[in-house]
């Protein structure tokens, strides 16, 4: 081979493996959003279903987060770190 081609197809695999890492790092930050809004959905329905009762407050922020995706995707990471 010559030193081009050498040279195009070095450039080419760095060019592969960032385009997949960014899929990759894209991917799971898809991935983590959609886990954490379950995880306010599962919170929410627990929360509701006890029989403890609800708050108002805790009603309020499961219908903002059910309404309001980014509110529940918030609150969802919120509840991962507490």
């Amino acid at each position: 081979m010559t030193w081009e081609i050498k040279k195009a197809l070095s450039y080419s695999t760095r060019d592969t493996i960032g385009v997949a890492l960014g899929v990759i790092g894209i991917f799971s930050f898809v991935i983590t959003v959609f886990a954490a809004w379950a995880t306010h959905i599962i919170w929410t329905i627990q929360t509701l279903a006890s029989d403890a009762g609800a708050t108002v407050r805790q009603v309020i922020l499961a219908l903002i987060g059910l309404c309001i995706p980014p509110v529940g995707v918030i609150h969802g990471i919120v509840i991962w770190f507490s």
